[in-house]
């Protein structure tokens, strides 16, 4: 699933629940801790992860990873999907229980919950099997 024009997607106050603890994965205003092209792809506005343009098209899949790693976890997302049909899809996704890809290097390889119209909380085998799991 190659996303040929990726909207405005949201991620703000990402959070994992450890042992009833609440563990926030970003300050709301830096990229410390992350790894992504945050030149050109993804940005922070209002405290939230913003990735993607309504100007431009993004050539490839675009991911955004924490540095960390997490087990036994529960994560909580709130997420704004903007944008218009441009040809290609209009879609997101978070991808749980994945590592980067090998090559190429801005890929991750693992299950992705889908997020966007048509896709909303399918499952997704990115850089593996390639397929729809579960829609």
């Amino acid at each position: 699933m190659k996303i040929q024009f990726v909207p405005l997607l949201f991620l703000a106050a990402s959070a994992f629940t450890l042992n009833a603890a609440e563990l926030k994965l970003s300050d709301g205003r830096t990229f410390s801790g992350w790894v992504g092209d945050t030149n050109k792809t993804w940005r922070m506005e209002d405290g939230a992860f913003v990735g993607g343009s309504l100007e431009r098209k993004v050539p490839q899949n675009e991911f955004l990873r924490t540095t960390r790693s997490f087990t036994n976890f529960v994560l909580k997302v709130k997420f704004k999907l903007v944008g218009t049909d441009a040809g290609g899809f209009i879609n997101g996704g978070v991808q749980i229980r994945s590592e980067p890809a090998k090559t190429p290097p801005n890929e991750m390889v693992g299950y992705q919950c889908d997020i966007g119209e048509g896709w909303w909380g399918a499952l997704y085998d990115e850089s593996r099997r390639n397929k729809m799991l579960a829609k």
